[in-house]
């Protein structure tokens, strides 16, 4: 009888065993063991060459392995799982910025020295001034020679007048620039800079290499399995912005999302998979 009971149980252990190590494999548990990634497709367009880019790759992983203290992420250069840098439209849009600052840090020095050209020329024409005032005033020269110095100030005044019409000139050029670059440019970014999708990281724009290491954490987060969270001052806060540029470590929110992510198991990731799955079949777009 028991043994009856025994091969009764044999197929059915046998199945699930096999089922949940199908599962184990296909859907490891994350930070269970780490994401093997290798550099594919790096656009010359970005001036960066490869060993730079998989550096700034694995800059970006220790942040999130120095929270967690395990290995998240290792390079091996024949994984399937590819991080990217195209050159495409959004890139282009980011170097006429950088052209735009370049020209706006031109007038702003032009500016500058026009002021100083302007103040220095003022500073002669008010001391040419009133030394002729005080000639005129205590007649001790001549016609001629007051009219020389008549002359002299009215030429220094027509500097002082043209250095400052130039300066207006500069800065009113300036500030159209500034409006032009705040209405085109300025403003918050939403992570459409970078994707991940499965088994690829793509990376399709950045400014500075603060810029391209928020991007990369951000993605790679989205690699461990995170989602957005709402702390603007978060690598995972769905926009650029000044304070998670600034930002050189994980929010709470990140923390809290990664200690999550951790503790969940491979039947948990299969699960969340299969719910999105159903709601893709049932929902499509």
């Amino acid at each position: 009888m028991i043994m009856k009971i025994l091969r009764a149980l044999v197929w059915p252990i046998v199945l699930t065993g096999g089922f949940y190590l199908a599962v184990s494999l296909e859907f490891p548990a994350p930070c269970a063991r780490p994401i093997a990634y290798s550099i594919g497709r790096v656009d010359p367009q970005f001036h960066v060459s490869r060993d730079t880019f998989l550096k700034d790759v694995q800059d970006a992983e220790k942040v999130w392995e120095h929270e967690s203290g395990k290995q998240l992420f290792t390079y091996d250069s024949n994984a399937q799982f590819t991080v990217n840098l195209v050159y495409d439209q959004r890139q282009q849009v980011v170097d006429q910025t950088n052209q735009f600052t370049h020209q706006l840090d031109t007038l702003s020095a032009q500016q500058q020295s026009a002021k100083n050209k302007y103040d220095q020329a003022y500073a002669s024409y008010t001391s040419a001034k009133n030394a002729y005032l005080q000639d005129v005033k205590d007649r001790n020269k001549s016609y001629d020679e007051l009219e020389q110095e008549r002359v002299a100030v009215n030429k220094l005044a027509d500097t002082v007048n043209g250095l400052a019409t130039k300066e207006q000139q500069i800065v009113s050029t300036y500030n159209a620039n500034v409006q032009q670059f705040n209405t085109t440019y300025a403003g918050q970014r939403e992570f459409d800079q970078g994707e991940y999708q499965g088994n690829t990281i793509t990376i399709y724009e950045f400014s500075k290499n603060d810029d391209l290491q928020l991007v990369l954490e951000h993605e790679l987060g989205h690699a461990l399995g995170l989602g957005h969270v709402e702390n603007p001052a978060s690598i995972m806060y769905y926009m650029v912005n000044p304070k998670n540029l600034a930002s050189k470590e994980l929010s709470i929110q990140d923390i809290g999302g990664l200690t999550a992510q951790c503790k969940k198991t491979s039947l948990e990731i299969f699960w969340e998979h299969l719910q999105i799955a159903v709601s893709k079949l049932l929902h499509p777009v």
